[in-house]
């Protein structure tokens, strides 16, 4: 199946990519990027779309090499992707970071 990025690029709101400029957006060069930011940020309609376009294999891959997720953010794709989020890269680094009283 071919992936269409301006058909997903339309699905996305340009406020998500508050920080670059949406229109030079490149869903296959950025896809780290773009990925951690609709998984944490996006709305339900917005994470089906990159689901579709980049597949849930990719996304795994992408969520689990991630520095810094929200806790809420691995423990729904944890559930999600059926794996243990001891396995997300984030979440060790977290715990390990955790230092406040």
């Amino acid at each position: 199946m071919k992936r269409n990025p301006e058909k997903i690029k339309s699905a996305l709101r340009p406020a998500l990519f508050w920080d670059m400029e949406f229109d030079t957006l490149n869903l296959d060069a950025h896809a780290h990027f773009v990925i951690i930011r609709v998984m944490e940020r996006g709305t339900r309609k917005e994470v089906r779309a990159l689901w579709n376009y980049y597949g849930a294999e990719e996304i795994k891959t992408h969520l689990l090499s991630a520095g810094a997720l929200n806790p809420r953010t691995i423990s729904y794709f944890a559930n999600v992707l059926q794996v243990k989020r001891s396995e997300f890269r984030s979440h060790a680094v977290s715990k390990k970071h955790n230092t406040w009283p």
